[in-house]
Parts: structure tokens; sequence; C-alpha cells
């Protein structure tokens, strides 16, 4: 297949799962992500099949895409093992201790590696398409939570956190992002602190879930913070660019059925976060909903 093809096919991917229409979309993401050099990781060649949906009774499932990636696609781990599947996931050093409430074994990986033998592998991005993911299916529940024992003496003042800027090696980042003067009048809150690791001086994803757990609110781009948050159930504001938003936060909606916590502000001018942040501190200062 030419790379010309390749792109179409990746774009037409993209606008289906953009507009919702799942079991179309991930079954071309599948496809077409791999050739593309979408997945920084890629297929391995093992000795043991990839999985495909049948009867198994220990997987593997191996890590790809980036923090925030995995966060969302772990979700379908505890399906798995309702299934009495084994379930064995390789993952990022700083999702691991994260991970450990997943039902799952956990293996923190890094580099090359040893893989044991199970029945069947699968990447951990591909369980949609394998799963029959269709939108009505989803349920924003939270899934995931904050170890025991993590930051246990995080300043009790702090109530909201504010995420404002992404990986600067992301493709859309320059859109995503907020500057730090687009960024100033939210960190003037009250209560309010930066969330960046420089920061918190935080180790891995499950002290960041611990400070999350201990506020009232978050304020974040499209980063790995916001798919944390909505993992854990955290009243959260997605502030999204009007430029090429991310296909999983869908079109034109305002509520995310990935994360039920999660509301979404979108952009109303490209480049221009003025109006956005002034919302987002009007979001923070409303007193949050009961119950």
């Amino acid at each position: 297949m030419s790379k010309d093809k390749d792109l179409k096919t990746f774009e037409r991917a993209w606008s289906l799962l953009a507009s919702g229409q799942y079991a179309e979309g991930f079954a071309l993401w599948e496809t077409v992500r791999f050739r593309r050099g979408s997945s920084p990781t890629p297929k391995p060649k093992l000795s043991f099949p990839e999985w495909h949906g049948e009867a198994v009774s220990s997987l593997l499932v191996l890590p790809e895409q980036g923090l925030g990636d995995q966060i969302q696609f772990a979700r379908f781990v505890p399906d798995l093992v309702a299934r009495g599947i084994s379930v064995t996931v390789y993952t990022h050093p700083a999702l691991a201790a994260l991970f450990s409430g997943l039902g799952a074994k956990v293996r923190p990986v890094d580099g090359k590696v040893s893989i044991e033998r199970h029945d069947a592998w699968i990447m951990l991005g591909s369980l949609p398409h394998r799963l029959g993911l269709t939108l009505s299916m989803l349920s924003g529940r939270p899934y995931l939570s904050a170890p025991p024992g993590r930051l246990e003496a995080w300043p009790s003042h702090i109530r909201h956190g504010v995420v404002w800027r992404g990986n600067p090696r992301h493709a859309n980042d320059m859109h995503r992002s907020l500057t730090a003067d687009d960024a100033a009048p939210l960190l003037k809150m009250h209560g309010a602190v930066s969330l960046h690791p420089e920061d918190t001086k935080v180790r891995d994803m499950a002290d960041t879930a611990a400070i999350l757990d201990k506020l009232e609110s978050v304020v974040t781009v499209d980063t790995s913070v916001a798919h944390l948050a909505g993992a854990m159930g955290k009243r959260t504001l997605l502030l999204l660019p009007a430029s090429r938003p991310d296909w999983r936060w869908l079109q034109d909606r305002s509520d995310s059925p990935w994360y039920d916590s999660i509301e979404i502000l979108r952009q109303t001018r490209p480049c221009d976060w003025g109006e956005t942040v002034a919302s987002a501190i009007g979001w923070l200062q409303a007193e949050p909903p009961q119950g």
C-alpha cells in the first residue's frame, strides 16, 4: 500500500473515530497505524499468536502510544480479567504502580525485555477493536485510584490543579498547549497549583494520582493528566484547541463518554486562549456539583 493511500486511510480512521463510529474507525486504525509509524512501539515478532478475541487462558498486553493513551485503554483490562483470563500487562515504569489495581499482573518495562510465553498477545491500543467497542458500550465510570501511602504530606490548602502544557515533541502541541502568559490567570487563582512534574516533584503517575485525590478539581489541556483525572472520577475541565482536537474527545461535545467527570471547553478562536481561560476561571469559581 502506498504512503498516500496509508495517509488517506489514517485520515478516514481519524474522522470515523472523531464522529463516534468506533467499530469502523478502530478497524481502519488497526490496519494502518503500525505501517504509518503512528505507534511509537512496533508490533513484536513472538513465538505465540496475536489475540483476535478468541478464548484463551492467558494473555499478554503490550504497551504502545503515550502515557495518556495507555491510561485510556487500560480500562479494558478488568473486562479481560472478568472473562477468567490471566492477564499480564507490560507497561511504562511510570504507570506500573498506578495499574496495580487493575486485577492483572503488571510488569514495568523500559527498553529490551524478555517476554514470557502466554496463549496470545495483543497491543494495548488494539483492545477496542478486538473487543468490538461501540460508543454505546462505553462506561465513563472511574477505574483507577491512587495506591495507598503516596504523598501523605501534600498541602491541604491546595484545591485546584492546573496542567497548561503537554510534551513539546507531540505533533499537535503548538495548538493544544497554553503559553505561560495564557496560564498565569489560572495559576493565580486561590488554592491553584501547577501539576507539572518539575513543580510537584512526583516520581510517577501514582504520585500524580495521589495529588489528584486530594484536589477538588483539575483544569488541564489534552495530556496524560486529563486521562488520569477522568479515570479517577475527578472533577475536570479539559481545554481543547480549535485546531484538530484529538479524535477521542469527539466533535462538538462538552462531555466525554470515556470519562463521566470530564467537562470539555473548546477554544473559540485558533491560537487565542483568552476567552477559554476566562471561562475556565469561572468554572473553578463555581461550586462543584453535589453528590
